[in-house]
């Protein structure tokens, strides 16, 4: 739930970011790179050993670019088709959790699979 509430607060502010005439460097990256300086001037990190940077660098690297995307869908389209796209993201995690350990996803989450790929669909068409 907080993911999804998170979500939607960026793509709403990035629309509104956007309708002011701020593109992506000024609505993601100058904004991140200060949040990020003083969030470890804040909060140092500890018990990270350097030789971790290397394992997480893809991760940040996927959630930036998710995010840089998320930006330009809101820029030149529509925020609830993007938004309601986005909020669709855990549904391609379980898909690659359950390939990736060979095990069947269970009929609930099947089904609510379903229902929110039929969601989209009918949202994206409309």
């Amino acid at each position: 739930l907080g993911a999804a509430v998170g979500t939607g607060v960026i793509t709403v502010f990035a629309r509104l970011l956007s309708d002011n005439g701020a593109g992506v460097v000024e609505a993601y990256v100058v904004r991140t790179a200060l949040s990020a300086v003083a969030c470890l001037l804040l909060f140092p990190p500890r018990d990270v050993p350097w030789r971790e940077v290397p394992r997480m660098t893809p991760r940040a690297m996927a959630i930036t670019i998710h995010l840089c995307l998320v930006l330009l869908g809101v820029q030149g389209g529509n925020p609830a088709v993007v938004q309601t796209v986005v909020a669709t993201g855990p549904l391609f995690v379980f898909g690659w959790d359950a390939a990736a350990h060979g095990r069947r996803p269970s009929p609930g989450l099947l089904a609510g699979a379903v229902i929110a790929f039929v969601g989209v669909a009918i949202v994206v068409v409309t």
